[in-house]
């Protein structure tokens, strides 16, 4: 293909802009899981210990959860580079979804040409879905790099077993960045054994495979043995389960993940009965409607074209999968724990385009089929870069990125020397995680975050950063006390978020 090199890196430069602009002030806020991966990071490159002052653990202990390694590792460099901040966090995301861009173009390559490589990696280099995830402090993007790694080089191992020992560290790697990805990796093998059967059986004869299959997880088994006997490891599995399982509500999740809503309109945060807003952009889907034909007709022709079934049928297979990570704990479709379906969704959209340009045998209708694709897309990436833009007047509150907490600890550094107390709102998912990052930048030693339920002591001078809900606990427990507002934190939108000031008494007139 003519000017290939030229149009890759295009799509690189494509990748970065979407990933890097405004990243420290889009999303705006800072959430729990984010300030988590930071602190533990940061406490490695400090102590070689985490948080709670275990040295180099493979799982992390934090707010009642336990991480997996992957991404808070990966983040002790740019942490050491750039100093513990949102930005720092934020840009080992952005780097893992840049590097996941360039690698699906060679995984497309080598399953189905360069035209299939060059829109694979240009529909993730757009894709609102992985764009969103690539620029927040989130532990699946690292999966989903590790795993077109290690599907990359297990496609090569076809033809040269040697970069077998490559797929083998991917998929290792992919176990350890997030804990619904470990689900896909305990069906891929047999969705390779359905869909390549012939290569994947020449492969199991030769004894180098069996033997570094049998290190790999030798190597995992040590690793996890300890959290395996005192049942961390399945901790998180226990904390996201559905207490109510029954197969109807099972198979309705199932299908949610396939809903044009879900896929093409609304995402995962404007779907019906979703109240969390951080897991998808207001105003598009997951995916654009223009992928929508391009992917039936892909699913249309790797199911009865024998010549594409062969490279495909994986794919295929790995889509009708794909809500395995999701559909056991909610009903609401989960763009975070199905995020693996990402890289299908995406492959088979490619070879939608690639045979649809294909199919067109007259010149001028494909010129114009051309002009008619790129305009259509040209729109909708528009559309889309306003959708993020805007994403901070939507997005920004309890139920988004919890915004303000920044703000909070820095007027209060600014006030520490003049009260006893510095409290702030408990109304925080895990605050406590959130004021230790902060203390840790700010160094706020009297920040603390408040009783639940609210507690003043009058004979203390305190001062307190409160949301709505906290001001109508404090009227019903102290009824002789008033607020008084020193300072509000307003949202992006400029809806006030925290009111912070003084519980004084009422004053007689």
């Amino acid at each position: 293909m003519k000017n290939a090199i030229v149009i890759f890196f295009i799509i690189v430069l494509l990748a970065i802009f979407f990933r890097f602009y405004q990243l420290g002030a889009n999303p705006a806020g800072f959430f729990t899981d984010e300030a988590s991966i930071g602190l533990n990071a940061y406490s490695i490159l400090k102590t070689g210990a985490d948080t709670y002052g275990r040295p180099f653990p493979v799982y992390f202990e934090a707010v009642g959860d336990y991480r997996d390694p992957v991404m808070i590792y990966s983040s002790v460099p740019i942490i050491a580079w750039l100093g513990l901040n949102e930005y720092s966090v934020r840009f080992v995301s952005a780097i893992y979804g840049v590097a996941a861009v360039i690698m699906i173009y060679f995984l497309g390559c080598q399953i189905g040409g360069q035209k299939v490589g060059l829109w694979s990696a240009f529909l993730l280099a757009i894709s609102p879905w992985h764009v969103l995830f690539s620029r927040v402090g989130f532990q699946l993007i690292a999966s989903i790099f590790w795993l077109i790694f290690g599907l990359y080089f297990f496609h090569k191992s076809f033809k040269n077993y040697h970069w077998f020992a490559l797929a083998l560290c991917g998929f290792i790697l992919t176990f350890f960045s997030y804990s619904s990805i470990k689900l896909y990796l305990a069906v891929l093998p047999i969705l390779f054994l359905i869909s390549r059967p012939h290569e994947l059986l020449t492969l199991l004869k030769k004894w180098q495979i069996w033997t570094m299959t049998a290190v790999g997880i030798a190597v995992v088994i040590i690793l996890i043995y300890p959290y395996l006997l005192d049942g961390t490891f399945f901790k998180r599995w226990q904390q996201v389960e559905r207490k109510d399982f029954n197969v109807q509500k099972v198979a309705q999740s199932y299908i949610n993940h396939f809903s044009p809503v879900f896929l093409f309109e609304k995402g995962n945060s404007e779907f019906p009965d979703e109240s969390v807003q951080r897991h998808s952009i207001h105003g598009v889907g997951e995916l654009y409607w223009f992928q929508a034909p391009f992917l039936i007709l892909g699913i249309a022709l790797i199911s009865f074209r024998k010549s594409l079934k062969k490279n495909y049928l994986f794919y295929l297979s790995f889509l009708i999968i794909y809500p395995l990570g999701s559909i056991f704990t909610e009903v609401v479709p989960q763009a975070t724990r199905a995020s693996a379906g990402i890289i299908p969704f995406q492959i088979i959209t490619a070879v939608g385009i690639t045979e649809f340009f294909a199919l067109i045998r007259k010149k001028s209708l494909l010129v114009t089929a051309r002009v008619m694709v790129v305009l259509v897309v040209v729109f909708s990436v528009i559309h889309f870069f306003f959708a993020l833009k805007n994403y901070p007047l939507k997005s920004a509150d309890y139920w988004g990125w919890q915004y303000g907490y920044r703000d909070v600890i820095s007027y209060f550094k600014s006030k520490e020397a003049q009260y006893d107390d510095l409290r702030i709102t408990h109304r925080y998912n895990s605050g406590s995680e959130l004021l230790n990052f902060y203390s840790t930048i700010i160094n706020c030693k009297k920040c603390s975050v408040m009783n639940n339920p609210i507690e003043i002591d009058q004979k203390r001078k305190q001062i307190f950063a409160v949301r709505f809900d906290d001001l109508n606990e404090a009227r019903e427990r102290y009824p002789k006390l008033k607020f008084h507002t020193l300072e509000r934190i307003y949202l992006p939108n400029g809806l006030t978020e925290i009111w912070i000031g003084e519980f004084r008494p009422f004053q007689k007139l």
